[in-house]
């Protein structure tokens, strides 16, 4: 007995201080273990847009059914908008039970299809220690990036460090060289002016090709990629089936007016203004005090979004050439009685610059919300009024 006893300390000693150090010690799992990934359709909110990636591990024989998520954050973060925003947000991994998980999406009636990974006794074990160390309160939280660190991709890397060389990704061809911009685009479709606010926030970053192991951010090529790839020269996924059946169409009601119709619009508005102008032969700058300061708003929240901000897809974001924000001086400057002849250059230049970006439509790096068009088209048919007819008509 009392050797029993000696032992049972020693076991304790050396599990809490493996734990002390940053370890965490794990059951041995039994052979029935099964590992699923789990993959979410997306739903009806913005930030569910994407889908959703989850695994699940199953040991019957050590009573285990629980699903390992790395899409969750703490609503009662201090600060949570400010942090959200400017991209400071801590995501965290989650471990909840599979019934619990699933009861989600059955309650949205969002479709979920559970794939098999036919890991081996030595491979499940790796992967199951690794979870769970990552899971320790020290190691949970991580940064989030959309395109390069979340829910999805996290899941692609513990795969990868738990089975190393032998996991090989199929190489997608070379006729797919889609960009993440493109890759993103089918899932905003249905919400357009989503899809206008993430092509206005989201700089040249956006714009790069993504390789099949970079399209893994998305829930569904990660679900594709486990599909195509290969463990020992085998395939990755041992079986395939639908765990959840959407009973009904999952769709937002799309708002009345869309962003096109919208800036279209405003631009047959300064169109017929500058008609009407050129008709009087007079000009005055408050509609052009309105319109360019609305720009130049818009420009300093795509600068923020760039320097500001942890967002690495909002960085080099090119919109700012035609929403300056330095529109928030210039306008304050065009409405004195007294106006430096420097100005008008500046208005002058301004419609040079939007007609070149025009121009350059097909070639520019960064791709432009078709959208953008009327407001580049109006800044640069304003700017050139407001040059021109200063040279030959006295401003009321």
């Amino acid at each position: 007995m009392h050797l029993r006893k000696i032992l049972s300390l020693l076991l304790f000693t050396l599990a809490f201080g493996s734990m002390q150090a940053g370890h965490r010690v794990v059951p041995q799992l039994s052979s029935q273990a099964r590992y699923y990934l789990l993959t979410c359709d997306p739903g009806t909110e913005l930030y569910s847009s994407f889908g959703h990636s989850a695994l699940r591990l199953y040991d019957p024989m050590n009573g285990l059914d629980q699903t390992y998520n790395y899409g969750v954050f703490n609503f009662n973060t201090p600060n949570f908008y400010l942090k959200f925003a400017q991209g400071k947000l801590l995501y965290q991994l989650s471990v909840s039970s599979y019934a619990g998980f699933l009861g989600m999406y059955q309650e949205e009636e969002r479709k979920v299809i559970s794939q098999e990974l036919a890991l081996d006794e030595g491979a499940r074990q790796t992967l199951y220690k690794l979870l769970e160390e990552n899971y320790l309160e020290a190691n949970r939280y991580y940064a989030y990036d959309f395109f390069f660190d979340n829910c999805s991709s996290r899941i692609r890397d513990m795969l990868e460090k738990s089975l190393g060389q032998r996991l090989v990704w199929k190489e997608i061809g070379k006729d797919d060289q889609r960009t993440f911009r493109q890759l993103i685009q089918p899932y905003l479709d249905e919400s357009p002016w989503a899809d206008f606010g993430i092509d206005l926030g989201l700089g040249l970053p956006t714009d790069r090709r993504a390789d099949a192991r970079m399209q893994m951010f998305l829930p569904r090529y990660l679900m594709e990629g486990f599909a195509a790839a290969s463990l020992d020269g085998k395939s990755l996924i041992a079986a395939e089936s639908v765990v959840v059946l959407p009973r009904r169409e999952l769709f937002a009601p799309p708002f009345p007016v869309s962003p096109s119709l919208l800036t279209w619009g405003i631009f047959a508005l300064l169109a017929a203004l500058t008609a009407f102008q050129f008709k009087r032969k007079k000009t005055r700058y408050g509609w052009d005090f309105l319109w360019f300061f609305l720009l130049g708003l818009t420009g300093l929240v795509v600068t923020l979004l760039w320097f500001a901000t942890n967002h690495g897809a909002t960085q080099y974001n090119l919109n700012f050439l035609w929403a300056f924000p330095f529109h928030l001086i210039a306008v304050f400057i065009l409405i004195r009685k007294r106006k430096p002849a420097w100005i008008f250059t500046y208005f002058g230049v301004l419609a040079g610059l939007n007609l070149l970006l025009l121009i350059s439509w097909p070639i520019f790096p960064q791709a432009y919300h078709t959208a953008f068009i009327p407001l580049i088209l109006g800044g640069a048919l304003r700017g050139a009024w407001i040059w021109y007819f200063n040279r030959s008509v006295q401003p009321e």
